[in-house]
């Protein structure tokens, strides 16, 4: 299902380059370094400075069987800012959408890369995206895929970064 035309206040569906560019274009126009946020930075931030979060909510926790429940995730996109934020103020850090990062893909990086401050390999075919859009089953702070930069995807989205 292609979700395009939904409404202003939901998440992008864009692809990587478009992301980037529009990183890229932010920092030239506001003279800051903003880019899309390196897979370290965009986990560190959905997990609250590093913390384990399952439901990247304020108290992670989830009760599927409280029809009230502000985590009720359903299969498709919402309004930003429809699940309680985690405990940096960041919305939608998982279950509302993917988000791309700068990393390329590498089924191996962790293992090889620098404790602090990795950067993600040199090169690839594909860039990584976390965050996960769906239901609650798959949804962890450590949800990984990967995609070419030139696919746009439903529910893929993205954040800046000053770095």
């Amino acid at each position: 299902k292609i979700l395009r035309n939904i409404g202003d206040n939901y998440p992008a569906s864009v692809s990587w380059n478009d992301a980037s560019a529009f990183c890229k274009w932010i920092g030239k126009v506001s003279g800051k370094s903003i880019t899309l946020p390196t897979e370290a930075q965009w986990e560190y931030a959905a997990r609250s400075r590093g913390k384990f979060f399952q439901f990247a909510n304020s108290d992670n926790q989830y009760n599927p069987d409280d029809p009230d429940d502000k985590l009720n995730f359903t299969h498709d996109m919402a309004p930003v800012g429809s699940y309680p934020p985690n405990p940096l103020g960041l919305y939608d850090m998982m279950g509302n959408g993917n988000e791309w990062v700068n990393d390329w893909y590498a089924e191996d990086y962790y293992k090889n890369s620098p404790e602090k401050n990795p950067q993600g390999p040199d090169k690839g075919d594909k860039k990584v995206i976390r965050g996960y859009l769906g239901s609650m089953f798959g949804l962890y702070d450590i949800t990984r895929g990967k995609s070419e930069p030139d696919y746009e995807g439903p529910g893929d989205g993205f954040r800046c970064v000053e770095n």
